[in-house]
């Protein structure tokens, strides 16, 4: 079922006013259909997945829809790109669920079973990089968009944020807007114009998690009973490292042509942006 739009804005409208346990319900029940089937059909997971992921969103709905501001864009566009953040922070989640201790974070897998909690592949060289014993990764691209932002112009902020765009999607629709005088819906464009070039390769990523997790229990049965693992590990290894072979980046060129400069532009920047952060942070 589609959303209704005038519908679901008078609705969230009436919500915040009276905080009505009972108009409540009716966005819980006009929304749910959408939110189970989004993972579903965008990124082909099972049934149990998207029940998962469905309760998920619904303990998060409230606060999410009061941040709702009302607007000429339908709200189904607004609504999908929370959905989207969602279910990459739910997958972040899923991961760090059995693996929450003083660990660190990678950036450069965005899955990594073994070795540390990641937050994407994309940033730097260095494995180490971030403590997670008190800050989470939502703190973590904060604090690296607030300080990339004061510390570089615009332009130049738009080119990381836009090549590491997993990261910085929540933040990046005023940026934009501002940057090109656009309107909600045109940077929303380009944000999926943006995530097209690399969005594909999730389904990779689904499936490879697939198969390091079938292989995980598989490791578990023959420990149980003092069989050798020595070839099972050797396949977690090597599903690892194409799992983190796999880079979620926009292309310089396409931010290239989306600022009409050259990609040797972007790409100076970018690593000037890297090196500035590297030292800040102290990686």
């Amino acid at each position: 079922m589609l959303i209704d739009d005038c519908f679901i804005k008078k609705a969230i409208s009436l919500y915040k006013s009276t905080r009505s346990i009972d108009t409540l319900k009716d966005i819980n029940e006009h929304l749910s259909m959408y939110i189970y089937n989004y993972p579903r059909k965008v990124f082909r997971v099972n049934n149990e997945i998207a029940i998962d992921f469905y309760s998920y969103y619904l303990e998060r709905l409230e606060d999410i829809i009061l941040k709702y501001e009302e607007s000429e864009v339908k709200f189904i566009t607004w609504f999908t790109y929370t959905l989207r953040n969602s279910y990459i922070n739910y997958t972040v989640s899923i991961k760090r669920k059995s693996k929450y201790k003083k660990s660190e974070v990678s950036l450069d897998s965005p899955l990594d079973y073994d070795n540390a909690l990641t937050l994407h592949d994309v940033l730097y060289d260095s494995k180490k990089y971030y403590d997670l014993y008190n800050d989470n990764i939502d703190d973590l691209s904060s604090k690296i968009f607030n300080f990339v932002s004061i510390s570089f112009k615009n332009r130049d902020s738009l080119f990381f944020f836009i090549h590491n765009l997993e990261i910085f999607l929540s933040y990046l629709i005023n940026p934009i807007m501002l940057f090109f005088n656009c309107t909600y819906e045109e940077a929303y464009s380009i944000i999926e114009k943006a995530r097209n070039t690399y969005i594909h390769k999730y389904e990779q990523i689904l499936k490879l998690q697939d198969r390091i997790s079938k292989i995980t229990i598989d490791i578990s049965i023959n420990q149980s009973k003092n069989k050798s693992t020595k070839l099972l590990e050797l396949k977690k290894k090597n599903n690892l490292s194409k799992l983190n072979a796999i880079k979620l980046n926009v292309p310089h060129l396409f931010i290239a042509t989306l600022f009409e400069t050259t990609v040797n532009t972007v790409t100076k920047v970018i690593q000037k942006i890297k090196n500035k952060i590297k030292l800040e942070f102290e990686i």
